[in-house]
Formats: structure tokens, sequence, C-alpha cells
């Protein structure tokens, strides 16, 4: 019985250390964190978002991080600006509670922490961009049978930032019944009235304070011939990511899927509920769909962050984006101004403007969707400050 408990002791032991030797080399942690946020105008759901933001941020920084600080004098005055980058990214997590207090909500987060060589496929970004998700049109629409068009005219766009809100990496809005191109045939093309100098992209991404515009077009929905008696529909949606100043287009992908079975859709079909995405169709769309998501968010999440200014007094501005999108007093941001000429083409199609860096401006009062920047120094050159120039993120 002796020998049999040693060898018991002996066992767990050797399980235990391979269990902390996979830890290891895997570089993850797991920790038990906490987030805050004040529940503003009754609504719970932002208060959520915000709350778990801040406890996936508190937990990739528990693992280290790198702060970047600077103090300017002026005036016989001193102004102190620091910026804090976790060394770590996030990986899986999961709420084990949540309470809320004095219109105060806490989430309490069980997550897993990668060290920064195992998160290459993901940014590390101090602060969370917001994409705006418009219609996906079809570049044909007689693919679609006539009960099937009026279900499946706007759901794209509510389905994928419903999807893209749920994985909680970026800040999400939508807009149904926006189109943005020539035609889904001339798709990314955008639609520009005679005149109009803004594209459609840039006036999105104002609209909804976004950053970023994704768009996209259904390619393909055809239904096939009967495959063993039944029907197959091939579903083929290419997908654009544009700039939210310029309108630039950044990526593109096509996400292509073959659905068999019960593949047309009734009335009964209710897209988004849970037994649509159990039905055979429903579940090749969701999975475009989570791929759509998913792909957004690893590009969006790699690239620049940007706010606008909304008001010009002197030195200080106010800018759309706030603690939401995980802004910091101190934090500081650069000043861009576009140049008022398009760089012209071969053929003196527009091909764009260029942006020239102005000056720094550090953040001394944060909101929830707006903050209060001062410029550390005057701009680089002598023009007054609009209403829409960019700040970025260094």
């Amino acid at each position: 019985m002796g020998t049999m408990g040693t060898l018991m002791r002996w066992l767990l032991m050797l399980v235990l250390l391979a269990l902390v030797t996979v830890s290891r080399v895997s570089g993850a942690a797991e920790v038990i964190v906490e987030g805050s946020a004040p529940i503003r105008d009754g609504d719970v759901g932002k208060a959520r978002e915000i709350a778990m933001r801040r406890a996936l941020a508190r937990a990739a920084e528990s693992q280290g991080a790198i702060v970047n600080s600077q103090t300017t004098v002026r005036a016989g005055s001193a102004l102190e600006t620091a910026q804090v980058r976790a060394s770590a990214c996030t990986g899986e997590s999961q709420v084990i509670a949540e309470s809320i207090k004095n219109d105060e909500l806490t989430v309490t987060v069980r997550v897993t922490v990668l060290a920064s060589g195992s998160c290459v496929a993901r940014c590390q970004r101090s602060y969370i961009n917001k994409v705006v998700v418009t219609n996906f049109a079809f570049e044909f629409p007689e693919h679609l049978l006539p009960g099937e068009r009026a279900i499946l005219r706007y759901y794209s766009a509510g389905e994928t930032a419903r999807m893209i809100r749920k994985h909680q990496r970026l800040l999400v809005d939508f807009d149904s019944l926006s189109f943005p191109y020539e035609s889904p045939a001339r798709a990314p093309e955008p639609f520009m009235g005679k005149g109009e100098t803004e594209t459609p992209f840039a006036v999105l991404a104002r609209k909804h304070r976004a950053q970023y515009v994704l768009s996209g077009v259904h390619r393909d929905f055809a239904l096939s011939q009967k495959t063993w008696g039944k029907l197959n529909r091939r579903i083929e949606i290419e997908v654009f990511l544009h700039d939210g100043a310029t309108g630039g287009l950044l990526d593109k992908r096509s996400f292509a899927r073959e659905a068999v079975g019960d593949v047309v859709l009734s009335d009964a079909s209710v897209i988004g509920s849970p037994g649509f995405y159990k039905s055979d169709v429903g579940k090749v769309l969701g999975a475009q769909i989570e791929d759509i998501a998913r792909w957004a968010e690893d590009r969006v999440a790699c690239l620049p962050f940007m706010a606008r200014v909304i008001k010009s007094e002197g030195r200080t501005l106010h800018i759309d984006a706030g603690a939401e999108s995980g802004l910091s007093v101190g934090d500081t941001l650069n000043l861009h101004i576009w140049r008022a000429n398009d760089v012209r083409g071969i053929n003196d199609q527009g091909l764009g403007r260029e942006k020239s860096f102005q000056t720094t401006a550090a953040l001394k009062t944060i909101y929830p969707r707006f903050a209060i920047v001062e410029l550390i120094e005057a701009p680089k050159v002598q023009e007054p400050i609009h209403i829409g120039d960019l700040l970025y993120s260094q």
C-alpha cells in the first residue's frame, strides 16, 4: 500500500510538472481581474462593454507594461504626459461575476494572458478602433428567389456588427441603408456625386465616430442542381476595408462556402435567431459572418487609431473619442493636416492626398465619448485648426 501511495504521489508530481512546463512553454498565464464603468442614461450594455475592455487591458498590463513619459516646460509650468503599452495580450476570457453599485457596473473576468512572444498574430494597440459596417449588396439579385429578397436585403450589416460586438475587440456600429459604391459590380469604386470631393466612407466614418468602414458585396448566391436529391447554394461575399479619413481601400478579401440541403429561405426564416443558424443555409451564413468578423477585427486592430477635432479654442481642442476608446489622461496624440491638393495620376485621376505632421497634443480631460486635449507646441504650419482635422496615435 505504501509503495502504491508513493507511486501515485510521483505520478501526481510528474503531471503537475508537465502542466507547469506546458504553461511556461505556451507563454500563457491565467489571471482574475476586475473592470468598472459608470452606467450613463441607463445604458447597462454600454457600461458592461467598457468595463470588459478595462478588465482585459488590466489583465494584459498585469504581465508587465512599457511606460513612455515626457515633461514639457512652458511659461513656467510643467506638463506631464505618459503612455502605457502592455507587454502581453489577452486570449480566452470568461465573466465569472457582475455587480452594480451606485450606478457603476463591475465585472470580474478570468483571462488567459499570453506573453508578447506568443501573440504576434494580434496587434497590441493601446486604443480601441471603431468600425462601421454597411450593407452588403447582391451583384446578381436574380440569384435570390422572390420571397428571399425582403429577408436578405439588409441582414448583413447588422449581423456582422453583432458578431464583432460579441467578440469585444473593437467598437462597432452599422448602417444597413448605406451602400457606398457605384454599383455592386464596380465595387470597390466609391459612389461620388458630381463636384463631391469627400468620399462616402469619410462621411460614414464621421457620422458614426468611427475610424474605419467595412463594406461588401455578395458575388454569388446561386442555387445549383440537386446532388443526391438536395439543393446546393454557393455563397461568396467579398468584403472591403476602407480608411475612415480618406476612404482609401486598405484591404479586401473573398469568403466562399457552400450550403447543401435546406438552402431556400422562407417567410419563417428569422435572420439572427438561434433557429435560423441551425438550418443548413443558416450554418453557412453564420460561419461566413464569423470569418468576416474575425478578419476585420485582426485587420482593424492593427491599424492606427485616429480622432477628429470637433471644437478648437486656441491650444485647446475637443476630439470625438474618449474613455470608451481606451484614452487616458496624459496620453499623447499627433495632429496631422491633409494637404489641400490631391496627388494626381498619369491620366489626371485623383489618387488621394498627403498628410503632414503638425504637432503633438496631450489629453487633459476624458469623457466617455469625447476628450479635451492641449497642444504641447504650436503647429508647424501657422494655419487655424479646423473642425474635422485628425489626431493619430503614435
